[in-house]
């Protein structure tokens, strides 16, 4: 069978689809609808989908048929809380100390760990700070400039150890040193 066209209009030819994917529409030995990435050119939005889009980024309440969806999903996956988790949780909305989840301040994001201060200039808007910008603020004995980047030497972002902590500049001296030290890798 020869391979067919791309289906958004381009023209480009698409390939032999080797195995059956019921969810993406791909058959066995036939030819793809779409190049990779075309599948979505040209889509429109209808009113009713953008509305929908706009209200969940607008904090309005989950409708209750999918608040059940929900709950039975993570049934099946094991992972529904504790009767009682799930009382104090609702009874300590807001209070971060008294909440069942409340890991101490301190959470992991992209393999940083992150220490909860609201008040420091460089929060994220859930309150939580890189602890590595705060350790190297210490180090240095003032805060970072907006434009300054702190590197961590061994490559290891979870080894905040202040020797390991190094102030640069910006993010172009940053990329410098990355690229540095590919380099010397490399060679």
């Amino acid at each position: 069978m020869e391979s067919g066209l791309c289906k958004c209009g381009c023209g480009g030819k698409t390939t032999i689809t080797p195995y059956t994917d019921p969810r993406r529409g791909f058959v066995k030995g036939e030819p793809k609808k779409y190049l990779p990435g075309h599948n979505s050119r040209g889509a429109t939005w209808s009113p009713k989908r953008r509305l929908s889009g706009m209200k969940s980024l607008c904090g309005i309440p989950r409708p209750d048929w999918l608040k059940k969806q929900i709950s039975e999903h993570h049934k099946r996956l094991g992972i529904k809380p504790s009767a009682e988790a799930g009382r104090r949780g609702r009874e300590n909305r807001g209070i971060r100390e008294a909440h069942p989840s409340w890991r101490g301040g301190i959470s992991w994001v992209n393999g940083y760990r992150c220490i909860y201060i609201p008040e420091h200039p460089r929060a994220h808007p859930n309150g939580y700070v890189y602890e590595h910008i705060l350790l190297a603020e210490k180090k240095i004995g003032r805060s970072l400039l907006p434009s300054e980047v702190v590197h961590h030497s061994d490559g290891n972002k979870a080894n905040n150890d202040p020797q390991n902590l190094l102030v640069l500049s910006n993010q172009s001296e940053h990329l410098r040193l990355h690229h540095a030290q590919r380099r010397d890798k490399i060679c």
